[in-house]
């Protein structure tokens, strides 16, 4: 169940995690984002348990954006775990990746990833990538844009 209509960004990188984070406020997404360090942190929040047991604080995710490789370990084995606990599994997630590696795209998308982006080189390309991921998907709480205002 989602409570705040939360959205959980998976990522090793605090930096990187930070500039989805911007992206999703550059594109007026509404949503509060929480952020997990890796698999293992991520499957921890969504089961309420270690530092994530405060479900006030950490309320359950509607969407998840996570990197496909990492420096830690496998986005794949997070998105295996994912596959294996139905009660998350139905949880839309937003895939990180190169395009150049179609065969983990494939075996990302048999694990349950409905959208992939390209890992952007600059703010401005990921906040495109954000935007465009977010434009149809009923989890985005867009909140007006100001006059004039451009992403």
């Amino acid at each position: 169940m989602c409570n705040e209509q939360t959205i959980l960004v998976v990522d090793e990188n605090e930096d990187n995690a930070k500039s989805v984070q911007r992206a999703l406020a550059a594109n007026q997404i509404a949503n509060p984002a929480r952020v997990a360090r890796d698999g293992r942190d991520a499957a921890a929040y969504l089961e309420g348990t270690g530092p994530f047991t405060d479900r006030d604080s950490f309320p359950p995710p509607c969407a998840i954006f996570t990197e496909l490789k990492a420096q830690r370990g496998d986005g794949f084995e997070f998105l295996e775990w994912l596959h294996r606990h139905p009660a998350h599994s139905s949880i839309p997630v937003v895939a990180f990746c190169r395009f150049d590696r179609a065969q983990d795209m494939m075996e990302a998308f048999g694990l349950g990833v409905r959208c992939f982006l390209a890992k952007p080189a600059g703010f401005d390309n990921l906040a495109r990538e954000i935007s465009a991921a977010c434009e149809n998907w009923s989890w985005c709480q867009k909140e007006p844009a100001p006059a004039g205002a451009q992403v």
